[in-house]
């Protein structure tokens, strides 16, 4: 049974997740990486929502696993190592597969999980004095888990310097970099971010799942197998007339 640490909840069309450990700055337990998953897998199913957005509650956003759990696997055994650590990976995976628009809502600090989050998702909104860092540097601790999502954000010198040196990035930095799309003032970035998701979800007959799945594929193509399969996916968008009353829109 969830202990209210992850919270779901729902602004029309738009999911939220909800980090509700305020008073540990949202540090991840095993508990909360578990209820993370089950509420953005039941998010995902259903087909009312949209998008689904990932915030903190307090003054930030998440200062990553709680080291204090981790301690207590940390030079166990192969199997209790593993179990610790799998649900990283899970949590990764639903955002980074979600057909859904994924957005990470940071204040304050976005450490080690709480950092991977922000790169996981579509779209980050950063509120003034956001900072985003691995840290586990500084503990003499290696990256490894968030590694292939950072790879997909990040610049290899920036994240050599992130994951290496334990310094953060403050959100100007982080913006510059392509890792935050927007930067808004304090304690509006969820009213900010349902505001943004409001202009463009009103229109959305499915093109967001399919566009996010074609770049999915095609970024890992040669370009001309990209063209080729681009080339049948927009013949079927337009056979199944998905565009119809956005050209006519267009047209007038």
């Amino acid at each position: 049974m969830s202990d209210g640490r992850v919270l779901a909840e729902r602004n029309g069309n738009v999911g939220i997740i909800r980090l509700n450990r305020p008073e540990k700055l949202n540090a991840m337990t095993t508990a909360m990486l578990h209820d993370f998953i089950s509420i953005a897998n039941t998010l995902e199913r259903d087909p009312d929502v949209k998008a689904i957005v990932v915030c903190g509650e307090g003054k930030s956003f998440c200062a990553g696993r709680d080291l204090g759990e981790i301690q207590e696997f940390h030079g166990g055994d192969d199997e209790a190592v593993r179990a610790g650590m799998r649900p990283l990976a899970d949590v990764f995976g639903a955002l980074r597969e979600s057909q859904k628009v994924t957005v990470a809502v940071v204040q304050g600090n976005a450490m080690g999980f709480g950092c991977a989050v922000a790169a996981c998702t579509d779209l980050t909104v950063a509120e003034e004095g956001a900072v985003f860092a691995m840290a586990e540097a500084r503990r003499g601790i290696a990256t490894f888990g968030p590694l292939p999502v950072l790879l997909h954000v990040l610049p290899y010198k920036v994240l050599l310097e992130m994951v290496v040196t334990g310094d953060g990035l403050d959100a100007q930095r982080a913006y510059g970099i392509g890792l935050v799309n927007r930067i808004v003032k304090p304690g509006q970035g969820l009213a900010a971010t349902l505001e943004w998701l409001g202009s463009f979800l009103v229109r959305d007959a499915g093109y967001v799942r399919d566009t996010k799945e074609a770049i999915r594929i095609v970024r890992n193509l040669p370009d001309r197998d990209a063209m080729r399969y681009l080339l049948d996916k927009a013949t079927l968008h337009h056979i199944a007339g998905s565009a119809k009353q956005g050209i006519a829109e267009f047209v007038k």
